[in-house]
């Protein structure tokens, strides 16, 4: 190719990745301040992520039967996401597909194209394949001719390929972070000795689906940062029990997500503590109290002693939160919470507290560990920013 063909190329790329780029408005949705689901974050990334390095290959397809629904041109590309926003153009040839069997150790080394994957290529049948950060894709044209186009197909490619997603999906594995060890692994005889004595009743088994073991391991990486306080530490510790426990008493499992669920505001609430300065304010009416600094339910409990109603109280200045709302939104205003997060512990995780809470019967919830797995990564999170060792 020359310098001028390689331009061409180059030119070409920055079409496709600035139409890639126009996607994200329409299949983005993302909070005032940036903040979104997980997945929503990694779709806007993996649309940033273009232009990226790229190895170009333009097969001429002239007279080929076999091809199944392109015209006579087609386009192999091999994009580096290891390096988002990058425009880049590291290689670029041209073949006739005849050639194509002729050149297989330079389809390997620029294209990743194996003995498994050579003969989709020649029958036109390959449409992407995925190697750690590098990404193969197919066109059925000369992506010179009409970038635009190609752009639009690959932008729709990102929207529904998971593996886009996965790529550049960002969760924090807390348990590397922090060094976190899986809980010990009992056996059924051991568990049993220690809690359960021999003479208990007789319990309903009908609805057991994993062994006593398998409960265990299911939740035994289930684990909490250190700045998580004690308090909340007790809750989980006991919604995991309850889960486990769930394999004699099937209601047990609707017990842990209650419990699953009042850890996630007791979480908040301790965090609101942590967050209050040294020394502390109360006010009530003209009544003013100075402290060190107070928890959430140490006020409380001064207000009912003291005869103040909490709806009238101020700490620091500030309405006292005593709502759920005003919570979330004291935490939001000292940037502890992002938009995202506010959205969801309002519209999703108070509901769910409540509706375990506020019963006017007995629930059934089944055996999945889910909810004690999302719950203890939001507390994570919500901890995560609490120094280590601090106050």
């Amino acid at each position: 190719m020359t310098t001028d063909e390689m331009l061409e190329v180059a030119g070409a790329l920055e079409r496709v990745a600035a139409k890639i780029r126009s996607f994200i408005p329409q299949f983005v949705d993302l909070q005032p301040d940036g903040s979104g689901s997980p997945r929503m974050l990694a779709m806007r990334d993996a649309f940033s992520a273009f232009p990226a390095p790229a190895e170009v290959l333009f097969i001429d397809a002239t007279g080929v039967e076999e091809r199944r629904d392109g015209g006579s041109h087609w386009t192999l590309i091999r994009f580096d996401l290891s390096q988002p926003g990058t425009s880049q153009v590291n290689f670029v040839t041209a073949l006739k597909w005849e050639e194509l069997p002729d050149h297989r150790e330079m389809l390997r080394e620029h294209f990743g194209v194996d003995e498994n994957t050579s003969e989709s290529l020649r029958d036109f049948r390959l449409v992407a394949v995925w190697d750690g950060y590098s990404y193969v894709h197919l066109a059925p044209f000369d992506i010179r001719t009409d970038p635009d186009e190609y752009g639009v197909r690959l932008g729709r490619d990102i929207v529904y390929d998971h593996n886009f997603i996965e790529v550049f999906l960002n969760r924090v594995d807390f348990n590397a972070k922090y060094s976190l060890q899986p809980d010990p692994v009992l056996s059924a005889p051991e568990l049993l000795r220690l809690d359960f004595p021999s003479d208990a009743p007789a319990t309903d088994h009908r609805l057991r689906q994993m062994t006593l073991l398998e409960r265990q391991q299911t939740v035994e990486d289930i684990q909490l940062i250190p700045q998580v306080p004690r308090g909340v530490r007790e809750i989980v510790r006991r919604a995991k029990n309850l889960y486990i426990y769930g394999y004699f008493e099937y209601s047990f499992f609707t017990i842990s997500s209650h419990y699953t669920y009042a850890a996630m505001e007791a979480a908040l609430r301790a965090r609101w503590s942590l967050s209050l300065p040294r020394p502390c304010k109360l006010t009530f009416k003209d009544r003013e109290v100075g402290t060190d600094r107070i928890g959430f339910g140490e006020i409380e409990s001064y207000c009912t002693i003291h005869g103040w109603k909490i709806r009238k109280l101020f700490v620091n200045g500030r309405a006292f939160p005593w709502k759920s709302d005003m919570l979330l939104a004291w935490l939001r205003d000292e940037l502890i919470i992002s938009d995202w997060q506010m959205k969801r512990f309002d519209e999703v995780y108070r509901p769910l507290r409540n509706s375990y809470s506020h019963m006017d019967g007995c629930m059934l919830h089944g055996g999945e560990s889910g909810a004690l797995r999302r719950a203890v990564e939001q507390i994570n999170i919500l901890f995560d920013s609490v120094p280590l060792g601090g106050d």
